[in-house]
């Protein structure tokens, strides 16, 4: 199960930095919040928060797959975190080090909710359902 999780994770993260989300941060059965802090531990692991609602309709497949941007270099931040879709608010949390060490101060994160259904080949059909950029505050842990 754990290594299926993360190959989901790791698929949603390639369409979210290869397709990029085309629209806001809701649609009304689907939202993604972004909590406006993240810890950087002393060896360089970030993490950040926020939580997420999801339809019904998306139950199996459904992760919130998160970036952190500083500068010019962009990271995933974990492994996409598998989202229970009951219509109800749950938080999210995920825990990853960044390509290159990030310092305290702002940092660009995007908080994007995507659901991966089988497809006719080995590529999942990807649908986008929700999508959150915020600035946020990293601290020292």
């Amino acid at each position: 199960m754990r290594g299926r999780l993360a190959v989901v994770g790791v698929i949603g993260a390639l369409a979210v930095s290869v397709a990029g989300p085309a629209f806001g941060a809701t649609d009304g059965a689907n939202a993604v919040t972004v909590a406006p802090t993240g810890v950087i531990a002393a060896d360089g692991t970030v993490t950040l928060s926020g939580t997420y609602h999801c339809s019904p309709s998306a139950a199996h497949g459904t992760v919130v797959d998160t970036s952190l941007s500083t500068g010019s270099v962009t990271s995933n931040i974990g492994n996409g975190v598998p989202a229970v879709c009951d219509g109800l608010e749950h938080p999210w949390t995920t825990s990853g080090r960044p390509y290159q060490p990030v310092a305290a101060g702002p940092a660009q994160v995007r908080a994007t909710m995507v659901h991966l259904a089988p497809g006719s080949s080995l590529i999942p059909n990807i649908t986008f359902l929700a999508d959150q950029p915020q600035t946020v505050v990293l601290t020292n842990g």
